[in-house]
């Protein structure tokens, strides 16, 4: 399993910290003189039965349960009887095979330290618990770090964001009063020509009033959907037809916009163009379990499923939307074919989501 370096050296430097606060004991003898080889065994003695923290702490830092306290808690407490009888197993040996007696505690002055309970028991689960709350100090401040780290590069991207916005919003508005103006100055017995050209300039018109918007009106998305496919009406009449089934009710909600426009987009491209027959377009909107549940499916020529991936290129209509769905609302979309002939596109959001 891999560890990082900087774990590494939060392990090594842990079993340090834990050698130097149980130095004390180790020179109490009966004379009060400092002894180096009693000392080193049992220095020696704690450093290795301290790397028997290693499983525990890669179990910590690798689990799930680290982001929930409580089932942190009661997996510590499960684990710390095994690393308490694993010390109480090796220790003995590991300090015998140092040239040292087990129990050091006969030859220094305080009857604390003489007991078995203390090596056994006391030190080992001190051990435990030290390391583990150190532990968890470490992996809050890698937790802290990654969230400033994530923050930083978010006001880099939204700033990116907001100068490319303002770039793009410069056409759309030159092009929507140019046709405004070349609207006006079509005679008025072309009323078909102009109502085109009236309709083309809601669609420019609503793209520069979403732009700096986090939410919509469903009911303003629709419209935007309506004014778009009227004029694709216009390109392949009469070849598609239109069939709305939205529920009264979901039109009350607030959504992102433009997020059913570009997979409206994409049935026509990837559908409708491709098809020589007569085809029809079906929007699908209605609430159920707290969700706004959306489907989107055409008769037109399909794509065959082994091909669903390439829809999802970064770029594309649908590619987009995925990813704004993933990090708005942790939702995705899903793709099957529509029988005889077509594709279907559904996906949901929560309607009662604040973002």
């Amino acid at each position: 399993m891999k560890i990082r370096l900087k774990e590494l050296y939060f392990i090594s430097t842990s079993f340090f910290v834990i050698g130097i606060i149980f130095w004390q004991p180790a020179y109490l003898d009966f004379d009060s003189r400092f002894n180096w080889q009693l000392q080193s065994q049992v220095l020696l003695n704690y450093v290795l039965l301290s790397i028997l923290i290693i499983p525990f702490y890669i179990y910590s830092f690798k689990s799930k349960y680290i982001t929930d306290t409580w089932k942190t808690v009661r997996v510590y407490l499960a684990c710390c009887p095994i690393y308490i009888f694993l010390w109480v197993l090796l220790g003995r040996k590991i300090y015998a095979a140092l040239g040292g007696t087990y129990v050091y505690g006969n030859r220094l002055k305080n009857d604390f330290y003489r007991n078995d309970i203390y090596c056994d028991i006391y030190l080992p689960f001190l051990i435990y618990v030290l390391f583990f709350i150190s532990a968890h100090i470490y992996h809050y401040y890698l937790q802290k770090k990654k969230i400033r780290e994530n923050e930083r590069a978010i006001i880099q991207k939204v700033t990116m964001n907001e100068i490319s916005l303002l770039k793009s919003n410069i056409q759309p508005s030159f092009l929507s009063n140019s046709l405004n103006i070349i609207g006006s100055s079509i005679p008025l017995e072309y009323k078909h020509t102009r109502s085109l050209i009236y309709q083309l300039t809601q669609l420019i018109s609503f793209s520069l009033k979403v732009s700096g918007k986090e939410k919509i009106p469903l009911s303003d998305e629709i419209e935007f959907i309506k004014n778009y496919l009227t004029l694709e009406q216009e390109r392949f009449d009469p070849k598609v037809n239109v069939v709305y089934e939205i529920t009264e009710e979901s039109l009350q909600f607030m959504i992102p916009p433009m997020l059913i426009q570009p997979l409206i987009e994409n049935a026509v491209k990837h559908g409708i163009e491709k098809n020589m027959n007569e085809s029809t377009i079906r929007l699908r909107i209605y609430l159920n379990g707290g969700y706004i549940h959306i489907l989107i499916s055409d008769t037109g020529k399909g794509i065959p499923k082994i091909n669903h991936s390439q829809l999802f290129r970064k770029g594309t209509g649908l590619g987009n939307t995925r990813q704004r769905l993933l990090q708005l609302f942790n939702e995705n979309i899903q793709l099957e074919e529509n029988l005889p002939s077509g594709l279907r596109v559904f996906y949901k959001i929560p309607y009662d989501s604040r973002f």
